[in-house]
């Protein structure tokens, strides 16, 4: 039998099969929103062409987040990268010059997060980011001199999921291994009364014999210093300084800190690794830096080998107060392999391939929740997640650790007082306690209409924890993989949080007078809930022997007010509760600055909340 086939289904069929595939637009792949030294305009969105063709960019435009018109005649090759800088020769002095750059764009792209729109001559929308700074959102790409990077140019890169900071990883090695450390006595340093000669920076200057030798740090005006530059007041602003190291083997990360009142410039065998608090371009030895208050600031350095050779080394700096009759200056490096448990990240990669491109990326997860928010004592709670991923998921599995009243585990021990003083830019020491496997417990979780799970089949994994005790802290993590083997575990090892956390709490309870001259009625007058809850109410969790050392009652304890780095170490670590929510590793000190040891009054504290988990007040009042 002879079917009839329409003259409109015939049309579509030969559309269908004739018309040419639908091209991949070009993509959003980099941002770099938030340099680590504020006063450097590196700032740059890269974008990427996945298609075979080139594309043809005359006349595009970024109406949101930063504005930007693409000239006529630009081109983006096939397959290729394309930035758009804040300031073009910014980028191509920090990163070289080896990419595609247009700009300067105007706007700065928001610290905080915000869209990123970028538009077809038409103005029609061809790609868009709304980045923000939290989970799911890569936290090291804010501030640490990472970029935030696309997995694969293939995924929703709308989905915080789909991003990582650049050189995110892990070392391999249980303690920092240090070329230079804080408080190095093998400095050689020159003072800045004129330019020293033009290959200072170099492995083979030889020329350095003659220079000063002296201890980290060198300064003066602080009373400090270890080595002091008693004549610099008044006389020179500037210090060149050199350190050799041996290298046996090339790490792929490595860290330079810098401890600098007022501003610096550092190579590796002449190669710019970091600059800090000091203007753009070549300095001159009466040049000087940006007013700024010394404090540690650490810089991952990206693709070591690519400055470091197998022997020896040299870090250079030229060091540079911000004026001649500056009351003080100080200068101290170190140079490490990071340990695990530290946060690792990367410079940027702009103009090629990602640094964490992954053929096969892992699953997506978000929207992290338990309900309730704060259960109370005894009284179960569900977490939930939802999980995502094209080639499917195999596996949901939540890892809990449950820390009993009085007995918090804290992820990284104080420096003891000898370190503290001698030492205060070293790390806090990871505490073995808290990533023992014995305790962490490991369940499932599924997305069958079980266990607390409402809907099965929509993506929404979830587990049900059992009730705890009142004033228990639960803390989780969890670990996804699809069906290909691709896993992840959140939050991301970039997230100083290390974990989502859950408070079990009654509330506050009525509160007894004890004393007849408090209310009155006199001793027994209980004071209602309604009464104990009219002002905020701030739970700090800690362990007692931290708590009281921070207070420094033991007068051997106290620090001296010279020694500002030490004073000034956010040294211990709690968990901090409000309104339900659980700020986890958080650190902590005494505030003030001359009688926070002084045994008189009340003690106050500064609490400083990690990045992507600021704390959140209710209100104003």
């Amino acid at each position: 039998m002879r079917r009839k086939i329409s003259f409109a289904v015939l049309a579509a069929f030969l559309l269908s099969v004739c018309a040419p595939s639908a091209r991949a637009l070009p993509v959003i792949n980099e941002i770099h929103y938030e340099p680590p030294d504020k006063t450097i305009p590196e700032e740059f969105v890269e974008l990427y062409n996945p298609d075979d063709s080139a594309a043809d960019l005359s006349g595009w435009f970024f109406s949101r987040g930063i504005s930007y018109v693409f000239p006529e005649g630009v081109v983006l090759p096939p397959h290729g990268y394309l930035v758009v800088a804040e300031d073009p020769d910014t980028l191509r002095q920090s990163f070289g010059d080896s990419f595609p750059v247009l700009g300067p764009y105007t706007g700065r792209l928001a610290n905080e997060g915000e869209e990123v729109v970028l538009r077809d001559q038409e103005g029609r929308v061809v790609d868009r980011v709304n980045y923000d700074v939290g989970f799911p959102w890569p936290i090291g790409s804010a501030g640490r001199g990472s970029s935030m990077e696309l997995i694969n140019p293939s995924l929703d890169n709308d989905l915080g999921g789909s991003w990582r900071a650049s050189g995110a990883g892990a070392t391999g090695n249980p303690t920092r291994i240090y070329f230079i450390e804080a408080g190095d006595a093998g400095w050689r340093y020159r003072k800045g009364t004129s330019e020293p000669p033009s290959n200072w920076r170099e492995v083979d200057f030889t020329e350095d014999g003659s220079w000063a030798t002296g201890q980290t740090s060198v300064g003066y005006g602080d009373g400090d210093d270890a080595t002091v530059l008693g004549d610099m007041q008044n006389s020179y602003t500037s210090v060149y300084f050199r350190h050799t190291f041996t290298v046996d083997e090339i790490p792929k990360y490595l860290t330079l800190g810098v401890y600098v009142d007022d501003g610096a410039v550092v190579w590796i065998n002449g190669h710019e690794v970091g600059r800090f608090h000091v203007p753009t371009g070549d300095l001159n030895y009466d040049d000087t830096g940006i007013n700024h208050e010394a404090a540690w600031e650490e810089l991952s350095l990206s693709v070591p080998s690519s400055f470091l050779r197998e022997g020896e080394n040299v870090l250079a700096a030229h060091a540079l107060n911000t004026r001649l009759g500056s009351s003080d200056f100080s200068f101290d490096a170190m140079l490490y392999v990071p340990a695990d448990g530290e946060v690792v990240t990367g410079v940027p990669s702009p103009g090629a391939e990602n640094s964490v491109y992954a053929e096969n990326a892992p699953p997506q997860i978000r929207q992290v929740e338990h309900t309730p928010k704060q259960p109370a004592e005894d009284e179960p709670f569900v977490v939930t997640a939802k999980v995502t991923d094209p080639d499917g998921v195999a596996s949901v599995l939540l890892h809990y650790q449950v820390v009993e009243p009085g007995n918090y585990i804290p992820a990284f021990l104080p420096l003891s007082h000898s370190a503290l003083l001698s030492n205060p830019g070293a790390p806090r020491p990871a505490n073995p306690a808290f990533e023992d496997p014995a305790n962490w417990t490991t369940v499932e979780m599924v997305d069958d209409g079980t266990s607390g799970d409402a809907v099965a089949g929509d993506g929404i994994y979830s587990v049900t924890l059992p009730g705890q005790g009142n004033r228990t802290l639960v803390r989780y993590r969890i670990t996804v993989e699809d069906s290909l083997g691709a896993s992840v575990r959140v939050p991301y090892a970039d997230d100083r949080s290390l974990n989502f956390a859950c408070f079990v709490y009654n509330g506050v309870p009525p509160y007894r007078t004890t004393k007849a001259s408090v209310h009155p009625e006199g001793a027994g007058y209980v004071y209602g809930t309604d009464v104990m809850n009219a002002l905020p109410v701030y739970i700090l969790i800690t362990r007692n022997q931290d708590y009281m050392e921070c207070l420094a009652y033991d007068s051997a304890y106290r620090i001296p007010k010279s020694n500002e780095g030490a004073r000034d170490k956010f040294n211990w670590e709690g968990a901090f509760v409000y309104n339900g929510v659980v700020y986890d590793h958080i650190r902590y000190r005494l505030r003030q600055a001359n009688d926070r040891y002084g045994g008189h009054g009340k003690r106050s504290f500064r609490f400083r909340f990690n990045k992507g988990h600021y704390f959140q007040a209710h209100d104003n009042y």
